[in-house]
């Protein structure tokens, strides 16, 4: 049988010629409503949308066609094609273990088929699932969900949170849901199209999330269960963000200063994002040129902060410095322990910490014991004084 995927009509590239065919849906059959090789007039489209028309239909074999048309004139990194583009501008990755079995979002949720997002959970979608079933849990689903649909998906997710009666940090869906809540506040924020918002979004995943974690240090080390769904940018963002707040918590920091700590461990790689916005995404082959580029992306980063996000100098500070270390030889300034102020030391510590533990295309992720061992041996490279006192909190956890 034919797999046919669903396009929302608003996102239709206008007056241009396919080289594929569009269908309707009526009754449980699909109907052509647009052969191949002929114009698609704005006229036509406006009339679909005042008929109430939400969404028309292409077969799965002409998605990478579909999203040629949708980034037509609009220029492609080395390595990236045009399928991949139209998924890293269109979707949001989500994490399969953050959805329970049973549920139905309000939202229509994708998997990554053969490179194109295929529906695979919807609330009115013929002959798609309507609720979550085991298999949307499989490790061989990679999740998506539309930009659009941030927004309702983040309201849905804190809805389910508020149902918990208490945050445990052994509670694996309470903090599955805390996790994923601020892994898609990292999306947004690290969304550079619209700073503000990301902003909003980043500072109230901070407010949230620091009052759990001055309430029981342990529930840190909930949040970093799970696993990542290959969407490295955006977990290890989370990660440094509750890790930098437990240490600086143990550390009897004060609280205005956690909150700038975690919203600039969780930004600090936003001008990664910059640079080239297909990192976020492993799905996507990453771009030769990135070398090039990465000794740029924390002062770029920090003045995104700045410019556009319109967040504190002490946020962007520790955006610009997160790869600075203790000898000088980190980069971009090449600033020795004496010179970075403490917030800056702890994430360019815990970024180091995180890359360790964490699962990658090109390493595996080393055990928490091992990256200790290998950070004391680092001598200079590493803090070794906020070494001891990362032991030490683990300790006391």
């Amino acid at each position: 049988m034919e797999a046919y995927i669903p396009i929302p009509t608003a996102e239709l590239p206008l007056e241009k010629i396919y080289d594929f065919s569009v269908f309707l849906i009526r009754g449980a059959e699909y109907v052509l409503f647009r052969e191949g090789n002929l114009p698609m007039e704005s006229a036509v489209v406006s009339r679909l949308r005042e008929n109430g028309t939400e969404h028309v239909f292409i077969h799965a074999r002409d998605y990478g066609k579909y999203a040629a048309a949708f980034v037509q004139d609009q220029p492609l990194k080395p390595g990236v094609n045009p399928l991949a583009r139209y998924c890293q501008e269109q979707f949001v990755p989500v994490s399969r273990t953050a959805l329970q079995e049973g549920w139905t979002l309000p939202i229509t949720l994708y998997r990554l088929h053969k490179g194109a997002p295929v529906p695979t959970a919807a609330p009115n979608l013929p002959g798609v699932e309507k609720r979550i079933l085991p298999a949307h849990r499989s490790k061989a689903y990679k999740l998506l969900i539309r930009k659009q649909d941030l927004a309702a998906f983040q309201a849905f997710l804190q809805a389910q949170l508020a149902q918990q009666a208490t945050y445990d940090p052994l509670n694996a869906t309470g903090g599955t849901l805390l996790r994923e809540s601020m892994k898609l506040a990292a999306y947004g924020a690290y969304d550079t199209d619209e700073p503000a918002k990301g902003r909003e979004a980043a500072e109230a995943a901070i407010a949230q999330t620091l009052p759990i974690i001055l309430n029981n240090r342990d529930s840190c080390y909930g949040l970093l269960m799970g696993d990542q769904d290959n969407f490295h940018t955006l977990t290890h963002a989370v990660n440094v963000s509750v890790l930098s707040m437990g240490l600086g918590a143990y550390k009897n920091l004060p609280d205005a200063d956690l909150a700038v700590l975690g919203l600039g461990a969780l930004l600090h790689d936003v001008g990664r994002r910059i640079l080239d916005p297909t990192d976020m995404f492993e799905m996507i082959e990453a771009n030769p040129a990135w070398h090039e580029e990465v000794v740029e992306h924390p002062e770029v980063g920090a003045r995104f902060c700045v410019e556009q996000a319109g967040l504190d100098h002490q946020v962007a500070q520790i955006v610009a410095q997160h790869h600075e270390c203790p000898n000088g030889e980190g980069f971009p300034a090449g600033l020795r322990n004496e010179g970075l102020p403490l917030l800056s030391r702890i994430v360019a510590f815990m970024e180091v910490y995180d890359s360790l533990t964490s699962q990658t295309g090109k390493r595996d992720a080393m055990t928490p014991f091992k990256a200790l061992g290998a950070m004391r041996k680092m001598g200079d490279k590493v803090d070794q004084a906020l070494l001891t006192d990362f032991v030490r909190s683990l300790g006391e956890s």
